[in-house]
């Protein structure tokens, strides 16, 4: 067993580096979303950033917070 993991050592290093990547990534897209900030835009902060072809735009993002607001 030990064998095993001296000669995999390398991939195992990198698919946990990856995996610590994707974790990071995908919590950052989140809390930008509850933040209710463009994913995927450039740092737009506005109700319509007209940047419709992301998969999220900022008006759906926007609009949804403003309901739980009000």
């Amino acid at each position: 067993m030990i064998a095993w993991i001296i000669a995999n050592a390398a991939t195992i290093l990198i698919g946990t580096l990856l995996l610590i990547f994707i974790v990071f990534t995908i919590r950052y897209t989140i809390r930008k979303a509850k933040k209710g900030q463009c994913i995927g835009c450039a740092g737009c902060n506005v109700n319509d950033c007209g940047n419709n072809e992301y998969i999220i735009p900022c008006s759906s993002l926007s609009s949804n917070k403003k309901g739980k607001n009000s």
